[in-house]
């Protein structure tokens, strides 16, 4: 069995970790979640707003808002994963249904290769975004003693100048930035890896359209049974024997599995659909004030440049992945009628020939994920470069403002 779930043990281990995934074994857990969710969510990020309400300049408040719009955001998409736990474990869950087991090499090699992609990309952000935070974390020690400052815009209700306060709002800045970075990668590498592995799921498929009619050299064996493979495997069977060809209830399969991938897709689309739109109109908006904050410093500042371009390259990056994995399963779910053109056609009677084309019908309509609130958004890369050049607009407004 490829147990497919298995791409986001890293996600739930660093959620159970920092006290965002109750795994339900501990009675403990409970009030260990609640100090984390007040001391370094609530108050953390209160401090920043109040900062920003009681500034009097609009540099100030860029230097706040800036990172706070992207961290308030943050925050919503980790309460909407808890709000949507059950649902997310239950695909997790299908991944690893016998429907999505692959059934032949070539279907096993195409799955490991997602897995594989969906793993590496997981690491690859984990490794990446500590990066960004540490610049962030050196910036009050990279200027002359008389200059050091606290590196979170942020108000305190205590006099950071003592040197000992300084340091505990410091160390305190830090596990809060990096307790933020911890659950914000596993809630965008989620999705990022539930798209790769459904985009696996619909290339497996063109396999198995490609194989259609042709002699198999190895022998593959799924050793999953369980009541809905048997239920579909009969079925199956009964319409072959109904219609005396082999070949029609391996269509009728083939519809079914396809079926289940746009039902996939569906609960993807539903449980996302928000949380996408938002990641752009949040995307558009960071590009366009992490941009005005770098007019803004003076140009010996290089180090507060670079830990900004950091921060914007992030969110290119993250919004990036997002288009990238969607524009994925548009092309993939695009070549399904090529595959199926590569099928032994030639050896099907007349109603296995009718029911192909009717299943060449279902698949010629892409398979696309949208963001819908108060308007469409495409996953693709055309949508990335349109979020791009809007981003640009809004920042020549700004500088024009200055």
């Amino acid at each position: 069995m490829l147990k497919l779930s298995s791409s986001f043990d890293l996600q739930i281990k660093t959620l159970i970790f920092f006290g965002f995934w109750n795994p339900g074994k501990h009675s403990w857990y409970f009030w260990y979640s609640i100090f984390m969710w007040t001391v370094f969510i609530f108050l953390f990020y209160f401090f920043q707003v109040v900062f920003i309400f009681t500034s009097s300049k609009f540099s100030d408040i860029s230097a706040g808002l800036y990172i706070l719009v992207s961290a308030i955001f943050c925050i919503i998409k980790l309460i909407h994963l808890q709000i949507n736990r059950s649902r997310i474990e239950k695909l997790f869950a299908r991944l690893d249904s016998s429907l999505f087991q692959p059934q032949s090499p070539e279907e096993l090699a195409v799955l490991k290769k997602a897995q594989w992609r969906a793993k590496w990309l997981t690491r690859s952000l984990y490794i990446c975004c500590p990066v960004t935070g540490f610049f962030y974390a050196i910036l009050p020690f990279l200027g002359t003693r008389e200059n050091i400052k606290i590196f979170m815009a942020a108000w305190y209700p205590w006099d950071i100048d003592n040197s000992t306060k300084f340091i505990l709002t410091y160390l305190y800045e830090l596990l809060g930035l990096y307790i933020g970075i911890s659950f914000v990668m596993p809630c965008d590498t989620i999705i990022y890896c539930l798209f790769i592995l459904i985009n696996g799921q619909i290339e497996r498929l063109g396999v198995r359209l490609k194989e259609l009619g042709h002699i198999k050299p190895n022998i593959f064996r799924n050793i999953i049974e369980d009541q809905e493979k048997i239920k579909i495997d009969k079925y199956a069977n009964e319409l072959s024997s109904r219609k005396g060809s082999v070949f029609y209830g391996e269509i009728v399969k083939f519809i079914i599995l396809h079926k289940k991938i746009l039902e996939f897709v569906g609960e993807l689309q539903e449980i996302y659909n928000n949380i996408i739109f938002f990641q752009f109109v949040v995307s558009t908006t960071i590009f366009c004030m992490t941009g005005y904050e770098i007019l803004m410093l003076k140009s010996e500042s290089v180090i507060d440049i670079i830990t900004r371009v950091f921060y914007m390259l992030t969110v290119l990056v993250e919004l990036f992945l997002l288009c990238l994995t969607g524009n994925e399963i548009i092309y993939t779910s695009r070549t399904l009628t090529d595959q199926l053109l590569n099928c032994n056609f030639q050896k099907f009677d007349k109603p296995t020939v009718k029911a192909l084309m009717i299943f060449m019908t279902m698949i010629t309509k892409d398979i696309v994920l949208e963001g819908n609130s108060f308007m469409t958004v495409e996953l693709s890369l055309d949508a990335f470069m349109q979020i791009i050049k809007l981003s640009y607009s809004f920042f020549t407004f700004l500088k024009s403002m200055e």
